[in-house]
């Protein structure tokens, strides 16, 4: 099942009290921050949750295999995501 971040929302305005305009704003906010951090490349831990980070990729030849034909990807960076030992049990 796929959850939105309206869901979201509204799931933790009803844990917290908050409105769901309240939580909008704050869950908006965290997002911000975390996309703002990572295009920054910074690494972002979030205890017994996670890690999100950034890695360059080398430029590399690549085939199409519908086509054939020869593609060259340029370097580029791209986010991951490591879940704690917690969040993988």
């Amino acid at each position: 099942m796929t959850k939105t971040k309206k869901d979201i929302v509204r799931e933790v305005a009803n844990a917290t009290g908050f409105t769901q305009n309240e939580t909008t704003v704050l869950v908006d906010e965290v997002l911000k921050v975390i996309a703002i951090n990572l295009s920054e490349n910074n690494r972002i831990e979030l205890r017994r949750f996670g890690v999100f980070y950034t890695k360059r990729r080398k430029p590399k030849t690549v085939r199409s295999p519908k086509t054939g034909k020869v593609i060259n990807l340029p370097e580029r960076v791209v986010t991951g995501f490591k879940p704690s030992k917690l969040l993988r049990k």
